[in-house]
């Protein structure tokens, strides 16, 4: 039987590293995305080790296994034109061919990494991407996120089970090129200028049994931004937002129901 534990929330770059739990049907994935700043362009790029949506992680644990996230890392990468999608890959890996740090925010899967620093109270991570698909499609991408640090949230207990939720960048600068081969021929380079956003969720248990759907979502204005998430869980629910200052150093207003 799954005991409900609420959701923790934090914001924490030290934080920021793989999970030292290692459950059967666990899950981890850092999610980063970004628009231009005339809103022609979007991306979303999410690193995964143990990739909930994962056919194989999850047959194995229909049939009564005990798999381990370790051996079911992906990544996933879309990209959009005016709101309408032009790349999209969901890639699993072996995962002799990925790395997850402990000690600090560094990530790669096969040809793709992340990486995160801190320095005087500025965060700074760096999203390198190199991809081929079958398809003939390419993408190359070099992606800068970089934002003041939050500490708008601090977990009461991230260790005690139940999801995680780490807000480590609500709101970024980023800066880079990507680039686009589509049918071996056309080429498209995006020049990226833009505002972006960074989090990283940890799970403990497979995701059905604890949630029966989860909608999550941030906007970007001139005097902030706003965060929300809709949490049906099995055994209650968990409706929130907050709108966050510009650098988002303090929140400006809690909305405790939301539909």
């Amino acid at each position: 039987m799954v005991i409900w534990q609420p959701m923790n929330i934090q914001s924490s770059f030290d934080a920021d590293v793989r999970s030292t739990d290692r459950s059967s049907g666990g899950y981890e994935w850092w999610y980063f995305d970004a628009m231009t700043d005339d809103d022609r362009y979007s991306i979303v790029v999410i690193f995964y080790e143990g990739n909930p949506f994962s056919t194989r992680y999850n047959q194995r644990l229909m049939d009564g296994d005990e798999p381990l996230p370790d051996d079911y890392p992906a990544i996933s990468i879309s990209v959009y034109e005016q709101n309408n999608p032009i790349y999209y890959s969901f890639t699993e890996f072996d995962a002799s061919d990925c790395t997850f740090s402990v000690g600090h925010p560094e990530v790669a899967v096969g040809p793709h990494s992340m990486k995160g620093s801190e320095e005087d109270g500025k965060l700074c991570y760096w999203l390198q991407l190199d991809e081929q698909l079958p398809s003939g499609d390419a993408l190359q991408a070099k992606l800068q996120f970089e934002s003041t640090k939050s500490e708008i949230f601090s977990a009461e207990n991230p260790k005690e089970g139940g999801h995680l939720w780490n807000l480590v960048q609500p709101r970024a600068e980023v800066t880079g090129t990507v680039q686009l081969s589509q049918d071996k021929s056309e080429t498209n380079n995006i020049a990226f200028e833009g505002t972006g956003y960074h989090d990283h969720n940890t799970g403990r248990e497979p995701m059905q049994e604890e949630f029966s759907d989860w909608y999550w979502g941030r906007f970007h204005f001139n005097y902030g931004t706003l965060v929300y998430y809709v949490m049906n869980r099995h055994q209650t629910e968990q409706h929130k937002a907050w709108l966050m200052s510009p650098d988002s150093g303090k929140i400006l207003q809690t909305y405790h129901d939301i539909d």
